[in-house]
This record gives C-alpha cells, sequence and structure tokens, in this order.
C-alpha cells in the first residue's frame, strides 16, 4: 500500500446501530433505542487479497460504497484525489523499485489546481495583470513544491475564493470545496454562487475579486516579485514540545521573559512541500487565515519484500527526546525534502550500520 495504509481496508469490529443512526451525532443514552446490536462478522469486512492489479490503495478514500456495506466506518473519507494520483503514478511504471515509490510517496500534486487552472485561463478578467498572473499560473506543474511561487500564489487565491463562495468561516477541507467547485462551475444558477456581499453570483467577477485580493496579499507580505515567492514561506509545519513549547503568553510577566528562550530550545518549524489534496498530504484550513500545517504524514515508510534489509523509513524531527542531542531535529530536514534513513531488518545490518550503542542497566 503506496501511502503507508495497511493492506486490509477495514481492521477492528465495526458496530450494527439502530436503524436510523450512523454514529455521526449524539443520541439520547437514557433509553436502549440506540444500543448497539452486536458487530458485524469480521468475514464480511470489505477487504481484498492479491488483487490481480498487484496492489492495494487506500489513502483514507471511501473504499466500498454504502449500498455494500450498509453499517457506518466513518462519515470523514477523503474525496479520493490522492487515491487516483496514486493509482495513475502506480500504472505509469511497469516495474517499481522502492526509489520509484519513494518519488511517489514525494509527489505534490495539487489537484484543486490541476482542476482550476484551466477553467480560470479560459476567463477573461478585464485587467491585463490579473490575465497576466493566470497566464503565470498555467505555465506551473502544479507541483506544491516548497520553492514554488505559484504555488504560493494560487494557495493565496484558492483561499479567497473558497471564502468568497462559500463563507467567510469556511474551514472545509480542500477537496471538498473542490468537489463542490466541479459541480458548480458549469452551472451559473447554482444557489451557492450567491455572494450577497458582493451582489454577484458571476464565477468570474468572483474570482477575479479572490486573484486581485490575493495579489494584493502577497505582494505586500512577500514583496512585488513574484519569482521570490516561495510556497514554503506560508506553508509551515510547526513541531511544538508538549507541555513546555506550548506555554502562551500571558500567564506570568515573568514567565513570559523565557518564552522566547524556551520555544528557541523545544520547538521547530520548517516550510514544507505538498497540500491537502496532494499524496505527500500536509494540509491547510483555507478558512483559517493561515497556511499552517494542520496535518501532516508523519512517517514515511517503504519495504521491499525481496530484501528486508533494503527498508527505508523517515519521521518528523529525530530520534531523542532531548533537545541538548544533536539528533533531537536531524530527522526533519530530510523528512522536509522527501529523503529517508536505512532501516535494517537483520541483526548483521543493523550491526554494520550502527554508529552509536546505548546499553540501559539495571
Amino acid at each position: 500500500d503506496v501511502d503507508g495504509n495497511i493492506g486490509y481496508m477495514m481492521t477492528g469490529r465495526v458496530p450494527i446501530r439502530a436503524a436510523g443512526h450512523d454514529g455521526s451525532l449524539p443520541v439520547d443514552g437514557t433509553t436502549s433505542a440506540f444500543e448497539w446490536q452486536g458487530y458485524v462478522d469480521p468475514a464480511l469486512n470489505p477487504r481484498l487479497y492479491n488483487p490481480p492489479q498487484g496492489y492495494i490503495v487506500s489513502a483514507n478514500n471511501a473504499v466500498i460504497a454504502p449500498a455494500d456495506f450498509p453499517q457506518t466506518v466513518t462519515i470523514d473519507w477523503e474525496a479520493g484525489y490522492r487515491a487516483a494520483r496514486i493509482e495513475t503514478l502506480i500504472q505509469a511504471t511497469a516495474i517499481h523499485t522502492p526509489e520509484t515509490f519513494a518519488a511517489i510517496q514525494w509527489d505534490s500534486l495539487n489537484a484543486a489546481a490541476v482542476e482550476m487552472i484551466p477553467r480560470l485561463a479560459a476567463l477573461d478578467l478585464g485587467d491585463e495583470r490579473l490575465n497576466q498572473a493566470v497566464v503565470w499560473l498555467a505555465e506551473w506543474d502544479g507541483q506544491n513544491r516548497a520553492a514554488s511561487p505559484q504555488a504560493a500564489l494560487f494557495a493565496a487565491v484558492w483561499r479567497e475564493f473558497v471564502k468568497l463562495v462559500f463563507d467567510e468561516t469556511s474551514i472545509y477541507w480542500e477537496a471538498f470545496n473542490l468537489n463542490a467547485l466541479k459541480t458548480m462551475w458549469d452551472n451559473p444558477a447554482h444557489p451557492v454562487w450567491r455572494n450577497a456581499a458582493h451582489g454577484t453570483d458571476d464565477p468570474a467577477v468572483l474570482f477575479t475579486l479572490a486573484l486581485s485580493t490575493a495579489l494584493d496579499f502577497m505582494e505586500q507580505e512577500y514583496g512585488a516579485d513574484w519569482s521570490a515567492w516561495r510556497w514554503g514561506d506560508l506553508h509551515v509545519a510547526r513541531f511544538q514540545a508538549a507541555p513546555l513549547g506550548q506555554i502562551p503568553d500571558g500567564l506570568d510577566p515573568r514567565l513570559d521573559a523565557f518564552l522566547p528562550l524556551i520555544r528557541a530550545t523545544l520547538n521547530r518549524e520548517i516550510g514544507v512541500d505538498g497540500g491537502p489534496t496532494s499524496i505527500n498530504a500536509t494540509s491547510w484550513q483555507p478558512g483559517s487565515g493561515s497556511f499552517d500545517v494542520t496535518s501532516l504524514p508523519s512517517m514515511r515508510m517503504i519495504l521491499d519484500l525481496s530484501d528486508w534489509d533494503n527498508a527505508r523509513l523517515i519521521h518528523t524531527t529525530g530520534q531523542s527526546g532531548n533537545p541538548s542531542s544533536e539528533h533531537y531535529a536531524d530527522m526533519l530536514p530530510l523528512w522536509a525534502s522527501g529523503q529517508y534513513h536505512p532501516a535494517a531488518f537483520s541483526a548483521p545490518t543493523v550491526e554494520a550500520i550502527t554508529v552509536a550503542l546505548w546499553v540501559l542497566r539495571p
């Protein structure tokens, strides 16, 4: 399974709930009306075993239709963009290696950009600066690389566009917004297009507003040179040690004086590739006011079943909880740049790559 999910599509026991109740909302617990009716027979759980295509893709998408498995597992499925991209990349190469799987895990294609930029390029926005920006976005390969200036602008545009189309406090996932917009774009009568604040239901007008606002924001915050913008300057993963690294300001003036030192010692941050609909799923919330990472792939692993010693993995920060250790955050730049550490399996190989040995004695 390419993105690190388990091979079976479902594990554990699935409860059989009362009719009309899917478990997504609280119910009256003072009666037995909503008691579970036992559990689904594990033999009936959706599964794949030696599928003919030779691979299993999940990426948190809905792997089976509700009609085929009527018991609720979750209502929090991914929309399938990541899974579809994984399948495309698997099928693009006849014989895969750990290196090709590493490239798949590191793929940061922005599904929203792929869908929306061609639609936007067909619009005449009536402004040379805005039309130039759309042409510039269309030159982009759609990869949300930390060094990409277009990825930075598109995220800023997307944030403004989502707020204009849906609501000012929208914190919907990118995939949710994208699914909705795909069904709306060719239907100007769709009621969601109505923006009361601006008195318009024209997608072109709303996009013009979004692009103009986004360009003003980027130029004000990151300079007038578009080519100098970087997605990684906006899209930052912040690792805060608990609890000391998360102490808020204002608890005590004496403590406030030490907080910068505490945070510098314990916390780490780094600009990263990726986005919500990318295989490299470093999410952010359009309605939050920030492009900071809200969730991320904390570990990436590749196992070579023909040679267990050829396994590799990486996770965020490091292997030590001691901030004075050289290993406290030494994995962070590797993780943020799509690299791995060897994960040896056999005792001889483990011994061969060992650089330090700790012996704990009672």
